[in-house]
């Protein structure tokens, strides 16, 4: 039945940091570090890549929102270790709703 999910409070677990990193082996591929403060003593570090050959369209967009600062303090909602970390809210909510506001159609 797969890994069992570790729910980290989201009150207690934000992304404190994110990076763009430098380009990974193809051009178009990308690696984002975040940097989570998992509590008030630890931060955990994970890495990011996104391939623009699976979705150019989603790609340049989370790129975007790195090189603007959205996910900085956003909350992390669900961790399973190995397998996924859920989040996406920024925590500034000015930024979220000029964000909102510019939808991407679906890519195909």
């Amino acid at each position: 039945a797969g890994p069992p999910t570790k729910r980290m409070p989201a009150t207690r677990a934000c992304l404190c940091a994110v990076a763009l990193l430098a380009a990974t082996a193809r051009a178009e591929d990308f690696t984002v570090k975040l940097t989570i403060q998992v509590d008030e003593r630890r931060r955990e570090a994970v890495l990011v890549t996104v391939r623009e050959a699976k979705g150019a369209q989603a790609a340049g967009r989370f790129r975007q929102l790195v090189n603007s600062k959205f996910f900085d303090g956003c909350a992390i909602f669900r961790v399973i270790p190995g397998v996924v970390l859920q989040f996406g809210l920024s925590s500034n909510r000015t930024l979220q709703a000029q964000w909102d506001a510019q939808p991407l159609s679906d890519e195909a």
